[in-house]
């Protein structure tokens, strides 16, 4: 018989839920199906929350005040009991196994409740919020993915939970459910790209005694850790490749930890870099080894070892920090390139974190991140920092050096700090090579597109600029969770101080025997009028307002409301029409 031709008795298709013409199976694949109980019997595989209008209810976790925010929640009570506002929401996500895709809250105090439980699909399975979950997206590009929630969540109808009647077991449906012998058997049971809850409450559970559920807590703890890795978790700590990596000869990395000890003058940021890049692969190969010991494991408990595959491809290993999987279709050399380069950019965006007292060298964790906090409230919890956040809250961003504590002298004070002085000018070169550019011409051209991607088009820094595009003869940054009603004015009175320097600048070029430096001061004038114009029409109104904001209205609506005085974003732009039409802000647009 040909290789090409399958022979099945229409018989043997009925041991497999809905009967479902999966002829590519073999024997030992569909006696699977009458080998255990189905999942739904073990544990109990819901929908979550549809709330209706996730634009009013739903925020990414960085918009909002996080003293309004709580994430380990027991049930409604706590919530109510702790008077916040904001708690996790599973809101299902990309390709990720065993951890991570946590990224949104959901407005669920007691008149949130109330209005939610009126709207949407009426908050189903109630019962089952804030316990600990095993969840995945219900549509994939492919594979699913399933991953462990701690206590705390609401899930949403695209983020499908099933709960285990104890830790024991959910650990072994984690197991399981990320086995290549779980996907082969989704493939019959659901042969699309959609993976609804019941399809995955008829996947066959047996001998889950077989599974090695100290090895998914391996897995698990290493996708924790490289999730958290990030400044986009709320569980972030320290900036690792800075505060983790091992002593080099005759150098040590800094502990972020540890403040109040002297750093040494001898880290190069290059050598830091590649020793973390290499402990990232290490990692990486690691969660791979385990994870096909996982697979081989399952199989086994199935007896189906010699019909599923068990390898496991470094591209599939699903850690950020794991450059295959970061970058799949890239060679080995290119791949190290673009994460040193992401890298890179990390310590650029933490360091701006560090500018505005969202982070401390001295203290991990967040420290600024609620509404309207000032220096003063820094202070309070690092009282001699090593690193002096920024005192007003904003930064210049200019094509020259108009300012001494713009953001590339911060940045290079910052450097000095956790890297020491002696290797400060090798470090920056070094840096500048991975970028491709000067410091300067980052900072103006590219970090802001950066960090807006970074988060999601929902920023946590803001670019005064005086022109909507990335063009701005004058531009600024401010941290969102330390905006008053009197940062406007602030910003204002840089701009004038920046208008002055150019004025002063040009009449002094125009002076010139050059004709060169002659017309560099004709073309200042061109930058004199366009920063006369800002002032005038758009940021002198706007400082005369004195225009508050509330974080709980969320980025796309605050960032709308300062109108042209903010650098545009189309991915917000685009939704001003939309923004308009709610009532629910506190502060809505104006039409």
């Amino acid at each position: 018989m040909s290789s090409n031709v399958f022979s099945v008795s229409s018989d043997e298709f009925s041991q497999i839920p809905g009967s479902p013409i999966a002829y590519w199976l073999s024997d030992a694949m569909r006696k699977t199906f009458t080998m255990g109980k189905p999942l739904e019997e073990v544990a109990k595989p819901r929908q979550g929350a549809a709330t209706g209008d996730n634009n009013r209810f739903i925020r990414l976790w960085w918009e909002v005040n996080w003293d309004k925010t709580k994430t380990d929640c027991v049930d409604a009570e706590d919530v109510d009991s702790s008077l916040c506002k904001w708690i996790p929401y599973n809101k299902g996500g990309e390709f990720r196994k065993w951890y991570g895709n946590q990224d949104y809250l959901i407005a669920f105090d007691s008149l949130s409740r109330k209005a939610l439980k009126a709207m949407g699909n009426h908050l189903p399975s109630y019962d089952l919020y804030f316990q600990p979950e095993i969840s995945w997206s219900n549509v994939s590009s492919g594979v699913p993915s399933f991953r462990y929630y701690d206590q705390g969540f609401v899930f949403s109808q695209v983020g499908d939970c099933l709960f285990g009647n104890s830790s024991e077991v959910n650990s072994a449906l984690l197991a399981l459910c990320n086995s290549t012998t779980s996907s082969a058997l989704l493939s019959a049971i659901a042969p699309t790209l959609h993976f609804e809850v019941g399809q995955i409450a008829q996947l066959p559970v047996c001998k889950t005694h077989y599974f090695d559920t100290k090895r998914v807590n391996v897995l698990l703890s290493a996708s924790r850790a490289d999730w958290d890795s990030y400044e986009t978790s709320w569980h972030f700590f320290i900036l690792e490749v800075l505060g983790r990596i091992s002593s080099q000869p005759a150098s040590r990395a800094i502990s972020l930890t540890r403040g109040t000890e002297s750093i040494s003058d001898d880290i190069r940021l290059d050598v830091v870099v590649s020793s973390y890049i290499e402990q990232c692969e290490h990692i990486a190969e690691e969660q791979r080894q385990c994870e096909i010991k996982n697979n081989e494991l399952v199989a086994d408990a199935y007896g189906v070892r010699d019909e599923v595959p068990c390898d496991v491809p470094i591209e599939r290993v699903s850690l950020k920090r794991n450059p295959a999987f970061a970058y799949p279709k890239n060679t080995p050399a290119e791949r190290d390139e673009l994460v040193t380069r992401d890298i890179v950019k990390e310590i650029i965006s933490y360091a701006v974190g560090c500018m505005f007292g969202r982070y401390s060298l001295d203290k991990p964790g967040l420290i600024l991140a609620s509404q309207g906090e000032t220096l003063a409230d820094y202070h309070v919890q690092i009282p001699n920092p090593s690193f002096e956040p920024d005192s007003d809250n904003v930064i210049p961003v200019t094509e020259d050096e108009w300012f001494e504590d713009d953001i590339v002298a911060r940045f290079r004070r910052f450097l000095s700090v956790t890297l020491g002085e002696q290797h400060l000018e090798e470090n920056i070169a070094y840096i500048e090579q991975v970028l491709g550019k000067s410091l300067r011409k980052y900072f103006v051209n590219d970090f802001y597109d950066d960090h807006v991607k970074m988060y999601k088009n929902r920023p946590i820094y803001w670019m005064y600029s005086s022109r909507t595009d990335k063009k701005g003869a004058f531009k600024a940054l401010v941290y969102l969770h330390c905006y008053t009603p009197a940062t406007t004015n602030n910003v204002l009175a840089y701009l004038r101080d920046f208008t002055a320097k150019l004025h002063a600048q040009s009449e002094r070029l125009a002076q010139s025997d050059k004709a060169s430096e002659v017309r560099q001061g004709e073309k200042l004038q061109t930058a004199i009028k366009e920063c006369a114009d800002y002032e005038r029409d758009i940021l002198y109104p706007l400082a005369t307002r004195n225009l508050p904001i509330d974080l709980d209205d969320g980025v796309l609506v605050n960032y709308l409301r300062m109108g042209k005085a903010l650098r545009t974003i189309p991915a917000i732009e685009k939704k001003r029409t939309a923004v308009q039409s709610w009532t629910w802000p506190h502060y809505p647009l104006e039409n």
